[in-house]
């Protein structure tokens, strides 16, 4: 048995993205969420064309998380306080939650950093 959460970002539009340096408040939370270091990565983002509508982006990416419910999480779930469950399920989650697989999409160019932390809020 799992849960699995998904949301949805917008895709950059390949006919008019660029490659740019995040602003200061991007560049923060990229490295809050992917260390010291990623600040300073290029990303991309659509400037506006006719294919987009001058919006920037063009279609949708999904993106999702799954938590598998071992024993110990079940038993949390039913028996423990709130916060004993939310450890459990971050130590099995590290680094494939949401906001990193959001990541993952930045640094491959598919989405923008704005999108990244729209989904993270």
């Amino acid at each position: 048995q799992a849960v699995i959460a998904q949301r949805l970002v917008r895709g950059t539009c390949e006919n008019c993205a660029e490659p740019l340096l995040p602003t200061p408040q991007e560049a923060a939370w990229l490295e809050s969420v992917g260390g010291a270091g990623a600040g300073g990565m290029r990303v991309r983002r659509g400037r506006g064309c006719s294919v987009c509508n001058g919006t920037g982006y063009a279609g949708r990416i999904g993106v999702y998380e799954m938590l598998e419910m071992d024993h110990a999480l079940a038993h949390a779930a039913t028996h423990s306080d709130p916060g004993t469950f939310m450890k459990l399920a971050a130590e099995q989650l590290r680094g494939r939650t949401l906001v990193h697989r959001a990541l993952e999409l930045v640094r491959a160019g598919r989405t923008s950093v704005a999108e990244a932390m729209r989904l993270a809020t």
